[in-house]
């Protein structure tokens, strides 16, 4: 189903960026070539119109790169000779990164302004030294695994909304791990690992209260979230899949017709990810609101890892990582544009219910609490829409399977949900 406003209208840009090197996306989609020169780039991550990622150099330099969509070009953020760098996220033209201090011994969390300087985030007193990594960063919050707050030398997640002071998230004797950021910075996520068993949690700003967001008996690792949604992969049943739900909410598996997915990322109302078989992957995206899936790569001879994907107002760039490419590891993108990014509103919703010929008891039930919060909305009491939004997704919920079919429950929630975050709700 597409919307009216266009949301899965698909232009696509011209290709930009090097011209040597053999790999190409082998789809439709433009090849952007964010790095393959000598040495391996890795792990990349996007934020607007920046792509951050690792550079290893030939002369065993680690360092960390960048590289600007328009115009483009590459950088890296300044070091020394005595500086490992690694483990990177990017925010805006916002860069955090490990950095081994081997002189010193510590292990910090830097933060590079393009075009500017690297600044250390919460700075340790001394005589105490700092062993934090993997940071990742959205809006104000950076986040990062501490394993210098515990005797036990468990990793924990801590976090800084101001570059000076800290905020302690989790005390416990798990590995807590693999953080992510929402864009404004008002929710984390991160995986809670005991051996290799992990789950997903999350917590919410101000207070930073860790919540349970997938802890059955399956590996559920590699979450992201956009500030309402959250996705992971997850083996349950025995095999890799992706799956996206809210705090508190369901967990639903995204439609794929690859044997396996993994490694999520998400951005508006698009999922990248790595799906294939064991070996050999290539990257999918998602549009969560449409149901349709875009192979963004079809390469049989490379295996494309560790997608990051980001929205910027009609624009989709997704970079990634090509292991055992001409050059070793390198880092690739692609880009295209939306006809509209703009979160779905309520005339959206019921103008989708009204699509999936219903009976009329159930879509009266439904078009009424959208009707009610699109009254609360028209008397300024976004409080109340935002319950009534609320209200209309138990009902979905409740629905799912019964009178609505799982991919139209599964639409309509994700929709909803679009809807709340584009309104702040809680």
């Amino acid at each position: 189903m597409k919307l009216s406003s266009g949301l899965c209208l698909f232009v696509l840009l011209a290709s930009t960026g090097s011209a040597f090197g053999t790999y190409a996306t082998g789809t439709v989609f433009p090849t952007i070539v964010v790095d393959n020169s000598t040495g391996d780039q890795s792990q990349p991550h996007v934020s607007g119109n920046y792509a951050s990622y690792n550079v290893v150099t030939l002369g065993g330099a680690n360092l960390i790169g960048y590289y600007s969509f328009s115009p483009p070009g590459n950088g890296n953020v300044p070091s020394a000779a005595n500086f490992i760098d690694s483990l990177s996220d990017v925010n805006g033209s916002n860069i955090v990164f490990t950095r081994i201090n081997t002189t010193l011994g510590a292990s910090s969390i830097f933060k590079y302004v393009i075009g500017g300087t690297s600044t250390e985030v919460a700075p340790v007193a001394p005589p105490a030294v700092a062993m934090r990594s993997n940071p990742a960063i959205g809006g104000n919050t950076e986040i990062w695994e501490d394993v210098g707050v515990t005797s036990d030398m468990s990793s924990e997640m801590v976090l800084s909304t101001d570059g000076i002071t800290t905020h302690r998230v989790t005390n416990d004797v798990f590995a807590d791990t693999n953080p992510n950021v929402s864009p404004t910075g008002n929710v984390v996520v991160w995986e809670k690992c005991s051996g290799t068993d992990c789950d997903v949690y999350a917590a919410i700003a101000p207070a930073w209260a860790p919540q349970a967001v997938a802890n059955s008996s399956a590996n559920e690792t590699w979450p992201d979230t956009n500030g309402a949604q959250i996705v992971f992969a997850s083996n349950a049943g025995g095999v890799e899949h992706v799956y996206v739900t809210t705090l508190g909410g369901v967990a639903t598996q995204i439609p794929t017709s690859t044997a396996t997915q993994d490694h999520p990322a998400i951005a508006n109302n698009f999922v990248a990810y790595e799906g294939g078989t064991v070996s050999s992957h290539d990257i999918y995206v998602y549009d969560l609101t449409s149901g349709t899936t875009y192979q963004i790569t079809n390469t049989p001879a490379d295996n494309e890892l560790l997608s990051d994907i980001a929205v910027s107002d009609t624009t989709v760039r997704v970079v990634w990582q090509v292991s055992g490419g001409a050059t070793g590891s390198d880092v690739y993108a692609t880009e295209f544009t939306v006809a509209s990014a703009e979160p779905p509103n309520i005339t959206d919703l019921i103008n989708v219910i009204d699509s999936f010929n219903l009976p009329q008891g159930i879509a009266n039930s439904l078009k009424a609490k959208l009707t009610a919060a699109q009254a609360s909305l028209a008397a300024g009491d976004t409080t109340a829409a935002c319950n009534e939004i609320g209200a209309f997704i138990n009902e979905v919920e409740a629905q799912s399977d019964k009178k609505l079919k799982v991919p139209e429950a599964n639409q309509l929630k994700t929709l909803a949900q679009q809807l709340q975050q584009s309104l702040g709700c809680p």
